[in-house]
């Protein structure tokens, strides 16, 4: 009933609930005292999981959370009493895990009542001091549980401490949630009285390390609450409370943790790691150099949480940048990173040969940020990388679980591949040798869930030719053009960028392996469709490119039929776009006269109807720099061709389309790729996540035209009797 309760208010305060709002707060509040000793109620006190009762009271603190934070005027004659209602809860509360939830809802309440407009409820400092000494550090400190999860599941140890816990928050999350909010109105009186317990915390472990080093664990965690007021993933901390000495507590506390071979206990470095990224903004770049050192002896480590930790920290400190006036880079780049790389990435892959460490996505996601750190400074042991990560896949390929680490995997694969076709053509060559095994084995044994990121990485290598593409791809074209590939919707768009290159690179010898013919006709049966109609015009428009026009030409007049037939089913701007852009190309190619006979073999006046209906329609929606150029620079030259400026109504609505076009032009130009992949991939099947380290940029084929002056030139060529028709 609670939940449900829950679900019928969570988007807005139902009428029937305003007006019986007396009697389900009665009904909450009753449930939120009520006690039993009856088994069947509170469960098995040894049970580790949730008796009834507290998974109510649980759901009850949640319904109170909605309502203080949603429907505060509603419920404000009913707080005070689930105030104290609650206040007495946490303190009946204990440590064990069956009351986890109950636990973290029940602060959740006060972190939205600390944040909220009843803050004043907490302005005494005996109440903050109260909350701070009987809520938070108990809440904050490491139970059995934790202890045993560190040891002996550290998976979950880890899951909980970074991830959050997943659906069921944490209790020292939601400890660390309460401290911030109640930051948010009395930061300085919060600062000062939770200083003082961290140093009573460091003057109990100081007294006997071994024995009381969880209050320095604790210590760790309460400054972290008490500094961070604003964190993004991507960069830890981004605003820090001024009161907290972070430097000071990280030169003598974290500091020293790191460089001891003989902690109190692991999860003290593991904590010193995890307060390095949190707070890896404020470090200067000279201190990244004298952790580096560090971080890579604690890759080392025998401890699975610890040298997990060490490359999470690594990978986060690589993704730290500046500012310059060249733009951004790396705080800790190549130069700074190259003196470690010969002992960091044997110590990576070491740890990755572990059995509980084969599909470790925090090694693999650092193996990754730093072969992409290096660039071309990778290049001497390139060879050495890739053969471990080939060792690394034998491993696992034929029984994948974890979707994440194997993104991971072929992220350093692509940009491995990257950089060694880059450097030379003997390079290119040992890749392919070392890398087309495992395509074919993933090919042939038909590996769904790794075939989107082999088309990506066949894609860059093909895409790396300056001469004709070696046989050895040719005989995996026939395979790639097989329906079973193309009736997968996570191969789709890796497919048709493999196929474009294929047409790009080896043109020549599509048309000889009369491949031709197929590729239309995929087009036809798997790709013109309202999902797929831009990848489609993809595969058209490299083959009117790329290939000589004697090889399409008698399947134009079949092509436009299929596509209009289409239209006449679909409404999307998207494929109207790529119709467009094909256009372009095809006009560009062999000219207005060639596309507009084929149009009107299909139908009389086609050819206006088109630029009526589409081209003037839908123009405006291309979104990138070289779409909207390349329309334009194509819509000028239809603007001087005879037979549309015969059709005054056509001409004018023609160039205010595209002066429309150019006075809305993005300015925002395609930027340098973006080398931080955090992209996490949908876990099972034969999803499509693109490769962050695979992306294809767009290139202008126009570089030296600039549609603004090429229009107005253009223009001064027109009869005069036409340029009064708009104003440019």
């Amino acid at each position: 009933m609670s939940k449900i309760f829950f679900s019928l208010n969570a988007v807005d305060l139902p009428e029937y609930f305003e007006d019986h709002m007396s009697e389900w707060m009665t009904l909450l509040h009753t449930l939120l005292t009520f006690e039993s000793s009856l088994e069947a109620v509170v469960g098995d006190e040894d049970d580790e999981k949730a008796g009834l009762l507290h998974k109510v009271k649980s759901q009850v603190c949640r319904i109170i959370n909605l309502y203080t934070s949603k429907y505060e005027e509603e419920f404000t004659p009913y707080f005070i009493t689930f105030l104290h209602d609650i206040w007495s809860l946490l303190e009946r509360t204990n440590l064990q895990p069956r009351y986890d939830s109950l636990a973290v809802s029940a602060m959740q309440f006060l972190s939205t009542l600390a944040s909220g407009v009843q803050h004043t409820q907490f302005k005494e400092s005996g109440t903050l001091r109260t909350i701070c000494e009987k809520i938070v550090i108990p809440n904050l400190q490491l139970r059995d549980v934790e202890l045993e999860n560190f040891a002996d599941n550290p998976v979950e140890y880890i899951r909980r401490d970074i991830e959050g816990g997943g659906d069921n928050d944490t209790r020292r999350n939601a400890s660390t949630q309460l401290i911030k909010s109640l930051r948010k109105y009395f930061e300085v009186e919060t600062t000062q009285i939770c200083q003082a317990y961290i140093t009573e915390l460091l003057k109990t472990y100081t007294a006997n390390p071994q024995k009381n080093w969880l209050s320095k664990d604790v210590s760790i965690y309460l400054v972290t609450a008490l500094a961070v007021r604003s964190t993004l993933a991507s960069q830890g901390a981004t605003n820090v409370n001024e009161l907290v000495p972070v430097m000071q507590f990280f030169e003598t506390q974290i500091l020293p943790e790191l460089q001891t071979e003989t902690p109190a206990h692991p999860i003290l470095k593991a904590d010193a790691l995890k307060f390095i990224w949190t707070f890896r903004q404020q470090l200067p770049k000279t201190m990244y150099t004298a952790l580096m050192p560090l971080i890579v002896n604690n890759l080392k480590s025998k401890n699975y949480v610890v040298y997990t930790y060490a490359a999470a920290c690594l990978e986060r400190l690589l993704c730290v940048k500046e500012k310059t006036p060249q733009g951004l880079v790396p705080r800790f780049g190549k130069e700074d990173l190259a003196p470690f790389v010969n002992v960091l990435l044997p110590a990576l892959f070491q740890a990755l040969e572990a059995e509980q460490s084969k599909e470790n996505e925090y090694l693999m996601k650092v193996v990754m940020r730093v072969c992409g750190t290096m660039q071309e400074g990778i290049v001497p042991i390139g060879k050495d990388c890739v053969n471990a990560l080939i060792q690394v896949f034998s491993r696992i390929y034929r029984n994948p679980v974890n979707a994440v680490f194997n993104h991971y995997l072929f992220e350093a694969l692509a940009v491995l591949t990257r950089i060694m076709t880059k450097a030379s053509a003997e390079g290119k060559v040992q890749l392919e040798s070392q890398m087309f095994p495992i395509f074919n084995a993933i090919l042939s044994e038909d590996i769904i869930e790794f075939e989107p990121y082999v088309f990506q990485i066949l894609a860059i290598l093909i895409e790396s030719n300056t001469s004709d593409i070696p046989a050895s791809y040719f005989q995996l074209l026939p395979p790639l053009l097989t329906p079973l590939l193309w009736g997968r919707s996570g191969n789709i768009p890796p497919l048709v960028r493999l196929i474009v290159a294929y047409i790009q690179k080896g043109g020549a010898q599509v048309v000889a392996q009369n491949q031709v013919r197929v590729m239309l006709g995929i087009v036809q049966s798997s790709l013109l469709n309202t999902k797929y109609d831009d990848q489609a015009f993809n595969i058209l428009s490299a083959v009117v490119t790329y290939l000589p026009q004697e090889a399409w030409a008698p399947f134009l007049k079949d092509i436009l039929i299929n596509v209009l037939n289409y239209f006449s089913q679909s409404k999307l701007p998207r494929g109207r776009v790529s119709f467009l852009l094909f256009s372009s190309k095809l006009i560009s190619k062999c000219g207005l006269g060639t596309y507009a006979a084929v149009l009107e073999s299909v139908q009389p006046g086609m050819l206006m109807i088109i630029l009526d209906k589409i081209w003037i329609a839908f123009m405006r929606y291309a979104t990138t720099v070289v779409d909207r150029k390349m329309l334009a620079v194509t819509t000028t030259s239809l603007l001087l061709e005879p037979q549309i400026i015969a059709v005054p109504t056509v001409w004018k609505a023609l160039i205010e389309a595209e002066l429309s076009l150019l006075e809305h032009e993005t300015s925002q130009a395609d930027g340098d790729e973006d080398e931080e992949s955090d992209t996490t991939p949908e876990l099972g099947g034969a999803h499509y996540t693109p490769l962050v380290y695979a992306s294809k940029h767009e290139t202008d084929p126009l570089p030296d035209v600039n549609p603004r002056t090429h229009l107005a030139s253009s223009y001064t060529t027109c009869s005069p009797k036409h340029q009064n028709k708009c104003k440019l």
